[in-house]
């Protein structure tokens, strides 16, 4: 994880940033140390405890991702007193004179980190921050970073064009925004239903054809049924997974598509559920009606 951006340009089209607490915590440290350079207050301070300690606040002040606006100037500031100060002990090593300890230097030092410090409280506590919390049984780790194992293991080899969908799904679901969730959920749905579909009939289902999802779920129905007198036909599949298919697409599908239905975070964990067990029952049969597609 990068450092904090003490920046006062744009975020780079990022809308959205994680921050890494820890990075905050060890920060405030580093400058704490600086403040204890004054002699005045600290006059048995060791010399080799400076320069670890200078360093150590410096690489802690580089640039990375956030934004800190009111305290720029002082970052900035303490940055140019604590590479000036660095360099000049790194000359009278090379000079081999005795250790370079510099009281008022230091005491510059350690004002101004008191400053920075002051201003870096005030700024992160007014920071909009935001604890995402576990979503039913889906952890957050996997949410954003391995969305796909949300869905059925064999969902992203057998249909990869639902990569788009299968992750803004789970990113909606991490940051509570249900609606969107149950939307990019029914476009993996369809998807996979029309995978499904092409693979049990013998003309081919586009996944951008009109054909409504309502008439391909139909049409799946009559056929089976004639599979299902033909002793030879070994593609029968259960009448209760159209049943399945068909009260997702009357009870959600459908209705998520007008703009006066919301969903609020228990259905679409509910409805999370359903749609991954649907899918998994027909990437189930896919592997079958796959195999005997090979064998003929």
């Amino acid at each position: 994880m990068s450092n904090i951006l003490f920046s006062n340009n744009n975020r780079k089209n990022s809308f959205m940033l994680r921050v890494d607490l820890t990075y905050i915590y060890d920060l405030l440290q580093s400058i704490n140390l600086l403040t204890n350079l004054d002699h005045r207050f600290y006059p048995n301070i060791e010399h080799e405890t400076i320069i670890p300690n200078i360093l150590k606040a410096y690489h802690m002040l580089s640039p990375s991702i956030y934004i800190i606006r009111s305290s720029y100037d002082c970052i900035q500031q303490l940055k140019d007193l604590l590479e000036e100060y660095y360099k000049a002990y790194v000359d009278s090593e090379q000079n081999l004179e005795t250790p370079y300890i510099d009281n008022g230097k230091l005491q510059n030092i350690a004002n101004t980190s008191l400053k920075l410090q002051f201003l870096l409280r005030s700024e992160l506590a007014i920071q909009q921050v935001y604890l995402i919390t576990t979503k039913g049984a889906y952890d957050i780790e996997m949410l954003m970073y391995a969305p796909e194992s949300a869905f059925s293991s064999t969902l992203l080899d057998k249909i990869p064009e639902t990569k788009y969908d299968i992750t803004e799904c789970a990113k909606a679901l991490a940051f509570e925004l249900p609606t969107a969730c149950a939307f990019h959920l029914m476009r993996v749905f369809e998807r996979v239903v029309r995978k499904y579909c092409s693979t049990r009939k013998t003309e081919k289902v586009d996944n951008n054809s009109s054909e409504t999802l309502g008439k391909i779920i139909a049409d799946l129905r009559p056929a089976n049924e004639i599979c299902t007198k033909d002793q030879n036909c070994q593609k029968k599949a259960k009448s209760s997974l159209f049943d399945i298919l068909e009260s997702i697409k009357d009870n959600y599908r459908n209705p998520i598509m007008h703009p006066e239905i919301n969903m609020n975070m228990e259905e679409v964990l509910v409805l999370f559920g359903v749609v991954n067990g649907a899918i998994s029952l027909m990437l189930k049969e896919l592997n079958v009606i796959e195999m005997l597609n090979e064998q003929t």
